[in-house]
């Protein structure tokens, strides 16, 4: 007479020796019950493993792929920057003094307003480069009207103040992404 069998999570922390000892008394549908139970805790087990290992891949892709955006933005608002800078230099005697006037203005009345400004009358944000003497202007002064006219201060803002923002969602997406990849 076979011995009566302990439950599974039993037989689970039993030594081989003292698991083959039970188990070799058992009759075949017994021991065909026990191989199906334990084949099906291990193929859980494993779906577990590899699914949590999927998910981290999962997650690690969507981390570099949002840390590259994201570069790929900074280097956008990097290039936004330089143009202006490079247009106020152009512009401008004193870039920066004329860049800190600009900025206030923009603050009071908005970007639309200040592109009109800084095309029509950009003299109001700083000395010019160049000179005029009784309506004669220096190649310079031409130069810094003429690129102040064809200069979309409007655009460049927009265009980076979008770039901003996506590169703050960016940000917390990843935050995201590694707060979720971490707690799972």
């Amino acid at each position: 007479m076979p011995q009566p069998l302990p439950p599974i999570d039993e037989l689970l922390e039993m030594d081989p020796a003292s698991f083959a000892e039970v188990m070799g008394g058992q009759p075949d549908n017994v021991k065909v019950a026990v191989r199906a139970e334990l084949a099906q805790r291990m193929e859980a087990l494993d779906r577990a493993a590899w699914g949590n290992s999927r998910k981290l891949r999962g997650h690690h892709t969507r981390f570099v792929a949002g840390k590259l955006d994201y570069e790929r933005l900074e280097q956008t608002q990097q290039w936004l920057a330089g143009q202006f800078h490079d247009a106020f230099a152009i512009i401008y005697a004193d870039a920066p003094e004329a860049a800190a006037k600009c900025w206030a203005y923009e603050q009071e009345h908005g970007s639309a307003q200040t592109a009109r400004i800084l095309k029509t009358a950009p003299a109001m944000f700083g000395a010019l480069r160049g000179w005029t003497f009784l309506g004669f202007k220096s190649a310079a002064r031409r130069e810094a009207l003429a690129h102040a006219a064809k200069f979309d201060f409007a655009a460049y803002r927009m265009v980076f103040t979008m770039a901003s923002e996506t590169g703050k969602q960016l940000i917390d997406a990843l935050k995201e992404v590694a707060r979720v990849a971490t707690s799972g």
